[in-house]
């Protein structure tokens, strides 16, 4: 019998506090998004890309105009939600 993998999503503050000012519709995308695609998902990898320079490591999921960013901690079978906001700023907080 082979067990599968399958990875849990645990949201921080910060990323909490970003949801609650977003617009009713964003937040209904985005934790659409985390219930759908990453919560119990065996490869979070497969839904977004890998992040550069600074936040190297990380991980981003794009949700219409807005994006996620997470920790992907492959030990624990874990995603970090660590940030959310519109494509135009959620880089530069």
């Amino acid at each position: 019998m082979v067990l599968k993998k399958s990875y849990r999503v645990l949201v921080e503050k910060t990323f909490q506090r970003k949801v609650k000012h977003l617009p009713l519709e964003a937040k209904r995308l985005i934790e659409d998004f985390i219930r759908r695609r990453l919560q119990g998902c065996e490869n979070p990898r497969a839904f977004g890309h890998g992040l550069s320079a600074n936040l190297a490591g990380l991980w981003r999921y794009r949700v219409g105009d807005y994006r996620i960013i997470c920790d992907i901690q492959d030990e624990q079978l874990i995603v970090i939600a660590l940030a959310c906001g519109r494509r135009d700023s959620i880089y530069s907080d």
